[in-house]
């Protein structure tokens, strides 16, 4: 499942779709637990396997790649 709590609001919030940007998103402003980061973090990198190993994260999430 791909839920994670939205710290500024506290609300939860779900991934609709497994899209690069929403995992790239999620893993920086999220405030996820370490585990829940590793799980976002294989499914980022199965996307980009799937992708042909090219990161398409536009123009929200470029900065967001160090």
């Amino acid at each position: 499942m791909n839920r994670f709590m939205d710290v500024s609001s506290g609300m939860a919030v779900q991934l609709v779709g497994a899209a690069q940007t929403a995992c790239a998103l999620a893993l920086r402003f999220a405030g996820l637990p370490k585990e829940r980061q590793r799980r976002l973090f294989v499914t980022w990198l199965g996307i980009v396997r799937a992708a042909g190993y090219r990161i398409a994260i536009g123009f929200m999430g470029t900065p967001l790649i160090r």
